[in-house]
């Protein structure tokens, strides 16, 4: 199941009482599991039905599944960094205790709910793990569209008396990405900016929110493109000087150009701006800041500068150029071609 099938779950009587939490979406999982502990910790034993365990033995896990609670109809037990369901972290479990957990897991005690969290992926050949997915308790937590994402930012605003337009949180994650969890805390300082309105703005956006990398290198490529030498000298040391990787960087840079290619050379077809964020995978207001970045290159000049970046960062990969001035070279090779000084 999905992190929604989870939450639906959670809605109705809880009838498996054993789960696999996994998935890159670490603010969802976090909410899944605050949720259950809610539904399943009650005052006033609250936390002594409430236990989590790094990486348990397949014993010391059995006896505290069946530990009755206190109380109370159910405990809570989570389980992390387990080697039961993850290679690589805790300790090596042997066959037996593999065998001796999974019969128990057959007949886990009802008046348990165990949950396994993981941190990213579980590993499907484990056979614990194959016996939790068969049993319908693997719970999977992606990243959520674009879509759910801007009807969460709509509910997490709610929180702080605030609201906002669909425009504005697709900006909002234009500029800071996607994890939920850095949103959050940056929804969080975003609603203190203006306290005398309930309408978040991209103002207000601006004034406090941190940008990611990727979004600094578009700032990057817009200065270059307008021929704000001196704006992109600044935007570039500064990347540098955050310890961002020239080659990373380098990479970003080349993707941003592409995609001001492909906008020059869909524009010029007369494609609308809608058709051209559906081929692009970008929010439509994205488009029509590539298409002014684009408004003094031809799509010649923009295969010049694309082609220049990939010979760079081929360059640096197979050794032909030290990575350190790799970018500086780049950057200072697209301000000179978009003042049209050499070919």
């Amino acid at each position: 199941m999905n992190s929604k099938d989870f939450f639906g779950l959670l809605k109705e009587d809880l009838r498996q009482n054993c789960f696999i939490f996994e998935g890159d979406e670490e603010y969802l999982k976090q909410s899944a599991l605050l949720s259950l502990k809610e539904k399943i910790i009650k005052p006033p034993f609250g936390d002594i039905n409430y236990s989590v365990l790094e990486d348990p033995d397949d014993k010391q896990l059995i006896s505290l599944c069946e530990t009755l609670p206190l109380m109370a109809d159910k405990r809570l037990i989570v389980v992390k960094d387990s080697r039961f369901i993850q290679e690589g972290v805790g300790k090596s479990k042997t066959p037996k205790q593999q065998e001796n957990l999974s019969k128990y897991l057959e007949n886990l005690s009802s008046s348990s709910v165990l949950v396994f969290y993981c941190k990213g992926k579980s590993t499907g050949n484990k056979k614990i793990v194959k016996q939790i997915k068969k049993n319908g308790g693997q719970v999977i937590f992606d990243s959520l569209s674009e879509a759910s994402l801007i009807k969460w930012i709509a509910r997490e605003l709610k929180k702080y008396g605030k609201k906002t337009d669909s425009q504005t949180a697709q900006y909002l994650l234009f500029i800071c990405g996607s994890d939920m969890t850095v949103l959050s805390n940056e929804l969080a300082k975003a609603a203190l900016v203006d306290i005398s309105s309930d309408v978040l703005t991209k103002r207000d956006i601006d004034l406090i929110c941190t940008k990611t990398r990727e979004y600094r290198v578009f700032d990057l490529s817009e200065q270059v493109a307008a021929g704000e030498s001196a704006n992109a000298v600044r935007l570039m040391n500064g990347l540098i000087e955050d310890g961002e990787a020239r080659l990373l960087l380098l990479s970003l840079l080349q993707r941003q150009y592409r995609q001001m290619l492909f906008a020059k050379i869909l524009k010029e077809a007369s494609k609308q701006n809608s058709y051209m964020a559906q081929v692009l995978g970008v929010p439509p207001f994205v488009v029509a800041k590539l298409l002014k970045t684009t408004e003094n290159y031809s799509v010649s000049d923009l295969k010049k500068a694309y082609k220049m970046l990939i010979d760079s960062e081929y360059s640096v990969k197979s050794g032909e150029m030290p990575e350190l001035g790799s970018l500086e070279s780049a950057v200072y090779r697209l301000l000179v071609l978009k003042n049209n000084k050499v070919s």
